[in-house]
């Protein structure tokens, strides 16, 4: 079950929509297809002091390993494991995902625990965010 965090305050952007949305539908679907149909998927955001927007999307999956959590931006990895092989995908979603992320001047990272889930997390820096008098 995927739970939506994100209100109606949340702030405009001046991105590239297209990109973006395939950046979170990546992160989604990644979330998804590691998780039972049982577990929640979270999907929030926040602007930090700096003014840094960040969007987490964060699922209560099996969780990546250290080792595998290094590799996880090269292109054509997959993490080992019967999870992975049964799931399929040609292990280019989460790289391209953070090359657009990149494109936008910020950043995508992972955060994940072997049994605990994992946190993926979109950047986008505060010149991104349109101002409520600018608009």
């Amino acid at each position: 079950m995927v739970v939506n965090r994100i209100g109606k305050d949340a702030p405009c952007l001046l991105v590239d929509e297209s990109r973006i949305v395939q950046i979170i539908t990546n992160l989604l679907s990644n979330a998804i297809k590691f998780s039972s149909a049982e577990d929640e998927v979270d999907v929030s955001f926040g602007v930090d002091e700096a003014g840094t927007l960040l969007v987490s999307v964060a699922d209560n999956g099996p969780g990546i390993s250290e080792e595998d959590l290094r590799r996880i931006f090269d292109p054509f990895q997959q993490i080992e494991g019967s999870l992975a092989r049964t799931r399929g995908g040609t292990g280019l979603g989460v790289p391209i995902a953070r090359a657009m992320a990149r494109l936008h001047g910020d950043d995508l990272a992972y955060e994940s625990k072997e049994g605990e889930g994992t946190i993926a997390r979109l950047s986008l820096p505060p010149e991104r965010l349109v101002k409520a008098e600018n608009l």
